[in-house]
């Protein structure tokens, strides 16, 4: 209940627990990453990740081991934070992608795009290698989220009408209609994101809905 004193312009967007700690990275650019002492109970600011432009968004990141991703948004630059190490690189992507949302699975990364629909696979160093389309209707920022299982990658969507799966060993696309699921999820453009988080719990994955009062849970092995 401490208070950090941070500009409340910078909301934190991704929060991450490594070694006792537990992490919050904010929203924008210029703004301060903090971590609580899970030991001492101490909350500590611990860097600035520094941009020219200070309104940057870094919004719709992504965790891995103990290492933060996110993408510099409707840019083709991320950040790599290795919170063991306290090092922080950035890289830029092979090919010019405005991006929007960034997943690292241990060994590819996954870029969704803010301009349309479409789902880059690059390498950890930011090497486009393939791109898959969506086909959403819903125009720019259609995925907001990107999750990953040892087979699946999951596209999480803004304001999409889908839920978009990649099976990562063959490539294969699979569209899961929220309007097949109930009438009421049907796509609404003044609302804000359909899906924002998914969990996985034995062979079974949990969707949590934001902007709507609902969540999904899909059996994995059917798609049921």
């Amino acid at each position: 209940q401490r208070d950090i004193a941070i500009n409340q312009n910078g909301l934190f967007d991704h929060h991450m627990i490594s070694e006792h700690r537990l992490w919050s990275f904010p929203n924008y650019m210029n703004q301060s990453i903090c971590y609580f002492d899970l030991n001492s109970c101490e909350i500590v600011k611990d860097r600035v990740i520094k941009k020219n432009d200070g309104n940057m968004s870094t919004r719709f990141s992504s965790g891995f081991a103990d290492c933060y991703w996110s993408a510099l948004y409707k840019t083709n630059k991320y950040l790599k934070f290795d919170l063991k190490q306290r090092k922080i690189q950035l890289y830029e992507t092979s090919s010019e992608i405005h991006a929007a949302a960034i997943c690292f699975d241990g060994k590819y990364l996954w870029i969704s795009s803010a301009d349309n629909s479409e789902i880059y696979k690059c390498t950890e160093t930011g090497e486009v290698l393939e791109r898959f389309d969506g086909k959403g209707e819903a125009g720019g920022e259609t995925f907001a989220r990107l999750y990953t299982t040892d087979q699946y990658m999951i596209a999480l969507p803004r304001f999409g009408d889908f839920i978009f799966f990649i099976d990562k060993r063959t490539d294969n696309v699979k569209r899961f209609y929220l309007e097949d699921i109930d009438f009421n999820l049907k796509i609404n453009a003044n609302k804000a994101s359909k899906f924002l988080k998914c969990l996985k719990y034995k062979n079974k994955l949990l969707f949590f809905g934001f902007g709507i009062d609902a969540f999904i849970i899909i059996d994995i092995d059917g798609m049921k």
